[in-house]
């Protein structure tokens, strides 16, 4: 498998996923709703956060500041939508108007 392991508090890895509704709220943030401190991001190569949001989560934000990768909630769901484009019909989805499409969508619904 992949080596993945369930832990009560983040460890040395590459990767951080966060998988948990925290950060779709805008007053929570990983920093006091997570057994997670900002400063520890560094130890991670990339982070993941499955929730998404315009102008991205706290995390997010967090770890790019650091100069980490970073995979936001709406990147996963592009993804997730173009391989069941692809599975079900056999094309293959144009990613960068999906992606467009998909962060210009969000951007409209966070507009006031």
């Amino acid at each position: 498998g992949l080596g993945a392991r369930v832990v009560r508090e983040p460890v040395r890895a590459d990767v951080l996923v966060n998988c948990t509704s925290v950060g779709l709220d805008p007053s929570s943030s990983p920093f006091k709703d997570l057994p997670l401190a900002a400063d520890r991001l560094v130890e991670y190569t990339t982070v993941v956060d499955l929730v998404y949001r315009a102008g991205g989560t706290v995390l997010i934000r967090e770890a790019a500041k650091r100069g980490l990768d970073t995979v936001d909630g709406l990147e996963i769901l592009v993804r997730q939508g173009a391989l069941s484009l692809t599975l079900w019909t056999g094309l293959a989805p144009a990613l960068d108007l999906m992606r467009a499409a998909a962060r210009d969508a969000d951007d409209q619904l966070d507009a006031p």
